[in-house]
Formats: structure tokens, sequence, C-alpha cells
């Protein structure tokens, strides 16, 4: 059979690894070599895998800002990725190249890789990109804004692509692979599957060929979560331990009187110890996703892209308190739409208590989540489609 590899390169969170878990186990399945290049070695344990995928450690750009940045574009973001010289990009390149001839795949996949993506464009291989639209701008075009609701200075906008396409074609140049036009162009594949649903995605207009996937079935074998009662509504929290966010998410919470599960992703037992009540759970490993949305009223999260579309698939209005920029653009969409309320951690902790009372005593939420999820209720492509696609391109 063939031998298939799949790329992760950017971004945090478990959502990266588990939009491909589905789809790998299938093509173990059928009986394909799968090779898989993460970010993050450690957490790949989160999940069961079967023993013949082999996992391998991602060439990444390591420096870390100190402060946060007020990124404007897709371009933007790549300047703090290694994308800022030619040189630190070049030995980016050389790493990825270096992977692909020792591992001599038949097609690739990739979520959030620009740099695979643009080593990769020499190779004359099929090529598949399954990831989420915000990190997945389209080919062909300028980039847009990314921060929807802000005004921004265009000219500083089309500047920063100009100068990341400079870069991008001069390391193209010394690799001998093909140049680009626009930062985009490194997404033109053959195939690009898009997890979620086309209302949250800021390049909806420009696409054309893409396939929106709906919401990624979630690995099995996790436990169920038992709820501390069963006379109130159930909150499920999936929140990152040592963010400010999550320090007010649950003091929210501890607040209402729900029945509250959370998976506080990397705490301590100690510190789950510290924030548990006789009505709230707290745990440090995952549970069953898809009992959590059978059985869950609302969801309170911090806008990854995975949960969010899960929720809005089962109905599940959400509260989203964001860490980074994509939740944000995600969290002011679905603000519009009124399908979740955005908390912010600028706001003090009595106001943001207040808000979230509000949200329980606004039946609009519950309302256009449970249409929302009837309008998609069909939208949604199997990991056996996806496969079959792969499998089409090789052949």
């Amino acid at each position: 059979m063939s031998k298939i590899l799949c790329c992760w390169e950017l971004g945090e969170g478990l959502g990266h690894l588990g939009q491909f878990y589905p789809v790998i186990n299938e093509l173990v399945v059928r009986g394909h070599d799968v090779y898989f290049i993460v970010k993050d070695l450690t957490k790949v344990k989160t999940f069961t895998w079967d023993k013949s995928v082999v996992f391998l450690q991602a060439p990444i750009w390591l420096p870390r800002l100190r402060k946060a940045v007020k990124n404007k574009s897709y371009a933007e973001i790549l300047i703090y990725k290694g994308y800022h010289l030619p040189v630190t990009l070049h030995s980016l390149v050389a790493g990825w190249i270096n992977l692909f001839n020792l591992i001599k795949p038949d097609i690739l996949l990739f979520d959030h890789s620009p740099t695979a993506l643009l080593a990769s464009s020499g190779l004359g291989l099929p090529r598949v990109i399954l990831s989420n639209p915000f990190v997945t701008p389209p080919a062909g075009m300028p980039l847009i804004s990314v921060r929807p609701w802000e005004e921004v200075d265009t000219k500083s906008m089309e500047g920063s692509e100009k100068y990341i396409v400079n870069v991008i074609n001069k390391v193209a140049a010394d690799s001998h692979l093909p140049s680009i036009n626009y930062v985009g162009d490194l997404f033109n594949v053959e195939k690009v599957f898009l997890a979620g649903f086309s209302e949250l995605d800021l390049y909806r207009e420009f696409r054309s060929s893409q396939v929106y996937i709906g919401s990624v079935p979630t690995a099995a074998g996790l436990p169920k979560p038992v709820w501390p009662s069963s006379s109130s509504v159930k909150i499920f929290a999936y929140l990152q331990y040592g963010s400010e966010q999550a320090e007010m998410a649950l003091s929210i919470l501890a607040s209402l009187e729900a029945n509250v599960v959370c998976y506080l992703i990397e705490a301590k037992p100690e510190e789950c110890e510290k924030y548990a009540s006789p009505n709230m759970t707290i745990s440090a490993k995952p549970f069953d996703l898809t009992a959590v949305y059978k059985e869950a009223d609302v969801i309170v999260t911090h806008g990854g892209i995975g949960m969010v579309h899960s929720a809005l698939q089962a109905g599940c209005p959400m509260i989203l308190l964001p860490l980074q920029l994509e939740q944000q653009n995600t969290g002011y969409m679905l603000e519009k739409m009124n399908l979740a309320m955005v908390i912010s951690s600028t706001l003090t902790l009595e106001d943001a208590k207040t808000k979230a009372r509000d949200f329980f005593c606004s039946p609009v939420y519950f309302e256009n989540a449970k249409l929302f999820s009837m309008s998609v209720n069909n939208a949604h492509i199997s990991e056996g489609e996806i496969c079959n696609v792969i499998e089409g391109l090789i052949e």
C-alpha cells in the first residue's frame, strides 16, 4: 500500500492532533503506512493511536515572543514564526526537505504547516490540506485583515505581505522551489478540506474549491463525564490551566447555580482539587466529548475550533474566553450570530460574572444554537470520504 505523511507545524492545543485522528485511523485500517510529523510530541499520548503510526518532531521556530503582538494579517503571524529573515526560514525549509527525503511519501497531508507546504512545493507529489479556515488563506489573492472588528492600516498590511513574499521567494530560489505571488499561494494544493462550517470562515467569499467537513469526530475510549447532580443546567468547561482566562472562567462557574464538569488541561491533581466543589468536578484528564455534547446544555471554553464546531453541531450555546487571535476571531463571528457570548479578560471579575448571568437569562443563545444545529445537521464529511479522495490522488 501507500506511504502517507501528515504534517502539523504551527498552533497550540489538541485540536491539531484530534483533526487527524479519525483520518489516520481509517488510513491504517485500509493498510497504508502513516507517518506523522508533529509540532509537539508530548501531546501525542493524549490519543490512542495504532502502534504502526510513526511520529516525528517537526522543524519549528523555537524563540517565543516576550509580549503579545497585534497581528493584522496571516503574513504578520508568520513574521514571528521564523519568516522574518531568509536565513532562519531557509533552515526550517531544509529541515522539512530532509524529512521528506528520508520518508519518501506518496502523498502529503497538512494541518497548519506553511513551511512544510513551501518545502514540499517542488516534490511533484499530491498534497491535501486538512485544517481550519483561519490558518488556510486562499491562494491567488492578497491577504485580508484577520481583525474584522477593527479598522486596519491597509498599506501597512500590504507591506507586511510583500516583505514575507520576498523572504519566501529568496528561500525558494536557493532551495530550487517555485516562487509565489501572495502568501496564500503556499496553500495551493490538490484538495482543501476545512473543518467546520462556512459561516465561520473569514475567507469564505474568496474561496471556490474547498470542502467544509463539519465537526470532526472525537477520540473514542475516554471516560464519560459524571455530573455532580442532575437538577440544574449542565455546563462543560474545556480550559487551559495557567491562563488568566481559565482562572476567570472557574471563578464564574463557581458563582453559578449550575452542574459543572471541567477538563482543566495540563493541571496537576492538587490544582483540580483546589477548584472542585460539590457542584463542580475538575479533571486534568480528557473526557469522551461525544458523550459531553449529548448531555451538556452549555460549553465554556476558549474558542478552539474543534470544540466550537462540535458544540455548534450539537446545538450547544457557548461562553468563550479567548486566549489568542484565532479564538478572538471565532468569538467575534459567533457573538454576531448570537451563538455565543464572549467574556474578555479585560473585564473585572464582577462584571464578567454579571455578563455570564445575563447569558443564562437570555433564551436567544439557546434558541439560535438549536436552529444552527438543525441547519448544519447533514453538513458532515466522514473520514472515509476524505480517505477516498486521498487514495484517488495517489492513484
